[in-house]
């Protein structure tokens, strides 16, 4: 099948579109000054078991079951690999029975203004491009951020939804140090939905 000059013209305005497509996607998730990303955490904690075991823990390991997050993210900084692409907090309500808990009556929890950052070579290797199985995904990243006590540096993978929200996940390792004490195992899978601030 031979293509005319024509043709070729046509398909690289068809994937010029696409490309331009793609990158809108990304801003339109980009988080301006007076927006923020927010959601519960997904998941419950251990429950006693009355024999000193905990029991049905799911999907959350260092967090309440209580626990809120609030993201700012610059998804084409990500991209670029920049040290800055968002900040989260994480935070539980004096009264958990607030939908959106103001400012006064937060407790701070593991993440308190964390700098989400790049690591650094990531975006060159395939690693970058994995995907989920399920509900289609814009974008995935996996970043870091440091705890708010500085005693562990936890992985984030933030996957940028196809619905408008982000879907962000949490992992860090037990820590111990030579002392026997240290910081326990982190997950934790949050969905979030952009909102006004």
């Amino acid at each position: 099948m031979r293509f005319s000059r024509y043709d070729g013209s046509v398909l690289l305005m068809l994937l010029c579109s696409v490309a331009i497509v793609a990158c809108d996607d990304l801003n339109d998730f980009k988080t301006s000054k007076h927006e923020i990303y927010r959601g519960k955490v997904i998941g419950i904690g251990p429950q006693d078991a009355g024999d000193g075991m905990a029991t049905n823990r799911f999907l959350l390991y260092g967090f309440s079951s209580d626990a809120h997050l609030d993201l700012r993210i610059d998804p084409e900084a990500a991209a670029r690999g920049e040290s800055m692409a968002g900040r989260m907090d994480v935070y539980t309500c004096e009264d958990p029975s607030l939908e959106d808990c103001p400012a006064d009556k937060r407790i701070s929890g593991l993440f308190h203004k964390a700098t989400l950052a790049s690591i650094p070579g990531l975006s060159q290797d395939v690693l970058s491009r994995y995907d989920f199985p399920g509900p289609r995904r814009v974008r995935n990243y996996i970043l870091t951020a440091p705890t708010a006590d500085g005693s562990q540096l936890a992985t984030v993978f933030v996957s940028l939804m196809e619905s408008g929200k982000i879907e962000l996940r949490i992992v860090a390792s037990q820590v111990q140090s030579d002392a026997g004490v240290g910081a326990g195992a982190i997950f934790g899978l949050f969905m979030l939905e952009r909102v006004s601030t």
